[in-house]
């Protein structure tokens, strides 16, 4: 029994390890450049929403020039759905996802430029009702946004 315990708490300490070596794709992140939005609520329009994501990224620091070469695009996208059960119940959910991208080259070809994928994350809410109110959408943007800051922050202290 103790062997197998041992074996145990050594397999986690030596993942928890390995995890830890993985290069980041936040490692050395300058910030965000460009701010993209698409929002399928009808109560959340694109304007607020993307104040709302500049307005987060600026107190974080992370709000760059677009100019700049390195500048990376930061993507909200909310999508919803409306079905109907066969009860007749209404139910609406709608998806937020978060993706960070950045300019990139191919090692096999430098000169083929594509945008890599640094950070994704994504959250569903739903309610049994005809329309969810934007105030809830608004608060898992925010749940994401935090997630992402608290990323890059993290990573900028294990320097």
């Amino acid at each position: 029994m103790k062997t197998a315990l041992l074996c145990a708490v050594s397999l986690v300490a030596f993942s928890d390890l390995a995890r830890a070596e993985e290069p980041s794709p936040l490692r050395g992140f300058p910030g965000v450049g460009e701010v993209v939005v698409a929002s399928a609520h009808p109560d959340l329009g694109e304007a607020r929403l993307r104040a709302l994501v500049e307005e987060r990224l600026q107190k974080a620091s992370l709000l760059l020039d677009s100019s700049s070469p390195s500048a990376s695009r930061l993507s909200i996208r909310v999508s919803g759905d409306h079905n109907t059960s066969a009860r007749g119940a209404a139910y609406t959910s709608y998806d937020a996802a978060l993706t960070v991208t950045e300019p990139a080259s191919l090692e096999r070809d430098p000169s083929s430029h594509v945008s890599a994928v640094v950070w994704q994350r994504a959250m569903r809410v739903g309610v049994f009702a005809r329309e969810l109110p934007a105030e809830a959408i608004i608060d898992k943007v925010q749940d994401l946004l935090g997630s992402f800051v608290a990323a890059v922050q993290a990573m900028r202290q294990a320097k």
